[in-house]
């Protein structure tokens, strides 16, 4: 018998079970793959494979995620910075439009460099062009994590993830470089800055 998906099925928990179950299947077959920890995972929810069982998660509406809106400085006590991009401080203030969310970047450098900038993206999953042969998907993966994949020339090239606490008063973003691709996000992200909300 089946076993049955939660009303709102989380691609990351499915991930993790994957992750769990690889563990167990690599002491029984030590040449095991997070492919086929994926696969079982799938059969046990009663999809023929991963990919349908990803498919059908996709497919389902979410609900309504918890607001970004607000303006975030980031605790680099609790952080692991980018090693190519150290940072001093950096604030973000995010507006929300609908499905539009605005990020406005305040960052400084050690060497007390200032960089500003303004990025938008669009929550609703659909692809697309944000500069030449750059494509960007942004869609909620549950109401508290908002999920960035920016493509170039249709091969992945960085996922990045924001992750609101269950109290709305931190954000954690994380992000995985082109090199992390290949083994399905399973690595560490390259870096990971917690956000606290200030307004």
């Amino acid at each position: 018998m089946s076993r049955q998906l939660p009303p709102r099925p989380s691609l990351e928990f499915l991930k993790n079970e994957a992750k769990t179950l690889l563990t167990d299947l690599q002491r029984r077959a030590p040449d095991s793959q997070l492919a086929d920890a994926l696969h079982s995972i799938a059969l046990e929810y009663g999809f023929d494979s991963w990919p349908k069982l990803k498919a059908h998660v996709e497919s389902l509406p979410v609900a309504p995620p918890v607001s970004l809106a607000g303006t975030w400085v980031a605790d680099f006590a609790r952080s692991k910075p980018h090693p190519d991009h150290p940072l001093e401080s950096a604030t973000v203030h995010v507006t929300v439009d609908g499905d539009a969310i605005t990020f406005q970047q305040h960052l400084v450098d050690p060497s007390g460099q200032r960089t500003r900038s303004t990025n938008t993206v669009v929550a609703d999953g659909v692809e697309r062009v944000i500069a030449d042969r750059y494509t960007v998907i942004a869609r909620w993966t549950s109401r508290r994590v908002l999920e960035v994949v920016t493509r170039l020339d249709g091969q992945i090239v960085g996922r990045g993830t924001y992750e609101l606490s269950a109290d709305g008063k931190t954000a954690t973003f994380a992000a995985h470089g082109a090199r992390d691709n290949a083994d399905g996000w399973a690595s560490d992200d390259d870096q990971r800055v917690v956000f606290d909300r200030v307004e």
